[in-house]
């Protein structure tokens, strides 16, 4: 899995969502300063850490895909599964 920059992607999302929704709905039940505080760091953790996956798609597509392809660049496709992880 780790060989690769598109699944790590994958499983960056997948962790870093997760992790970021149940400290929400926790933080949602408790209520009180930490609710306060979580809205605050959800936030700005969310968006440096949500931006994470696509970092690793934009490094699979300028490096790693041009050596597993012949030194052919990315074609764009509309549903191929780096498009579907930068724009989603």
């Amino acid at each position: 899995m780790f060989n690769s920059w598109l699944p790590t992607g994958y499983l960056m999302a997948w962790v870093f969502n997760i992790l970021l929704w149940l400290t929400e709905i926790f933080a949602w039940i408790i209520r009180g300063n930490f609710l306060l505080v979580w809205v605050y760091v959800g936030l700005y953790a969310g968006l440096v850490f949500g931006y994470l996956p696509c970092v690793a798609e934009i490094i699979y597509i300028c490096h790693e895909y041009p050596i597993r392809y012949s030194n052919e660049n990315w074609t764009f496709i509309f549903w191929s599964a780096e498009f579907f992880m930068i724009f989603m």
